[in-house]
């Protein structure tokens, strides 16, 4: 008969918890928020022209005499070039996107809505800055100004770097395909010939730098609906900007206070882009029912716009679409990462703005005269 000293111990021993189990996380993911800080001073100055783009937009029409589907090509080609993915502006962005990606995976949408709060602090200093230049120069001259402090963004995106770990893994898989071209030598009078490489008995994985492997992203059906939806979010987003300034002036307001509008809705646009992905990096919804909501209330903001028709009514409203818009905009780099994944994320970004740029040439037909 066992001692029942023992048999509490034969207890213990099979009542104990198994450990937990080890996360394969990088060490350093989740908790480089200094990057999601740099990146948000990148995207300050960079947003600095689409934020400015309603003065930009009225000052064309009063400095150049011409109609509102003229004035409107400037901007429109900056859309069109910048969404391109390869130029300018849109180079920044798409890589933006990965470094975030690659710095984060948990509290991504906290990190791309702090990398986000950039374009919408930008909001509350250029348009005001232009301006005051505007007043105290003149339009063209406010315009070069504006263009020597923007070109500062090329000295700050040099402090981004890879992440070690990414760079680690790279030259681990360099090493690992050199030894497996294992080869087959034999030695006839003193020399080394090769004979043969060693066939594989297992399958290899495919190169994921190569662009073969990228242009996967094609078979992705959930790829061609992303692209879609942000291609008509960017659109109805950079028509909203440029044309409200103008929208409330037609409704009676200064142009100071059109020009104020822009610096009011960055606020709930800022509560946009922090607050509501916290919603899907905590877990409450799915990343792609936030998203679906997100559009949805967006498209009920902007269809009560026109009915608006004093100061106060187009501020509510712009205060609740800025809040969808800015929501949309983070969401948008975490929900193609999520689906096409993080190897495949540079070359969709590259596809999606290769398809919108070009159609952004037609937004001052969409405008009118």
């Amino acid at each position: 008969m066992a001692h029942p000293e023992e048999e509490a111990k034969q207890d213990v021993v099979f009542t104990k918890k198994p450990p937990p189990k080890q996360s394969h996380k990088e060490p350093g993911v989740d908790t480089c928020w200094y990057m999601a800080g740099l990146c948000g001073l990148v995207t300050f100055m960079t947003s600095a022209t689409i934020r400015s783009s309603g003065f930009l937009y009225i000052g064309m029409m009063e400095e150049f005499h011409v109609d509102r589907g003229q004035a409107a090509w400037p901007i429109c080609l900056f859309g069109a070039v910048s969404n391109l993915a390869g130029f300018g502006s849109g180079i920044v962005f798409m890589m933006l996107f990965v470094f975030i990606n690659q710095y984060f995976d948990k509290y991504k949408g906290l990190a791309l809505g702090i990398m986000y709060t950039g374009s919408t602090s930008s909001a509350f200093v250029f348009p005001r800055l232009l301006l005051f230049l505007k007043d105290t120069y003149n339009f063209r001259s406010s315009v070069m100004i504006f263009g020597a402090i923007v070109m500062h963004v090329t000295a700050i995106s040099l402090v981004l770097k890879e992440p070690v770990w990414i760079r680690r893994k790279k030259h681990e898989e360099k090493m690992a395909a050199q030894k497996a071209k294992a080869l087959i030598f034999t030695i006839e009078s003193g020399d080394m010939k090769i004979i043969a490489e060693k066939p594989s008995t297992q399958k290899t994985a495919p190169d994921t730098r190569s662009l073969r492997y990228g242009l996967t992203v094609l078979k992705s059906p959930m790829f061609y609906v992303i692209m879609v939806t942000y291609i008509i979010y960017n659109y109805n987003f950079d028509i909203f900007m440029t044309t409200v300034p103008d929208f409330a002036v037609d409704r009676g307001t200064s142009v100071v206070a059109a020009v104020g509008l822009v610096p009011l809705f960055s606020i709930t646009d800022t509560v946009g882009r922090l607050g509501l992905p916290v919603l899907a990096d905590r877990g409450y919804l799915r990343r792609s029912t936030l998203v679906m909501m997100n559009y949805l209330l967006m498209g009920l903001c902007l269809l009560a716009l026109p009915l608006a028709t004093s100061y106060l009514s187009i501020l509510a409203l712009c205060l609740c679409e800025a809040t969808f818009v800015g929501c949309g905009m983070t969401m948008y780099p975490a929900i193609m990462a999520e689906y096409v994944g993080l190897d495949r994320l540079p070359i969709s970004y590259g596809i999606v703005g290769t398809v919108a740029g070009p159609l952004f040439l037609l937004k001052p037909s969409f405008i009118g005269d």
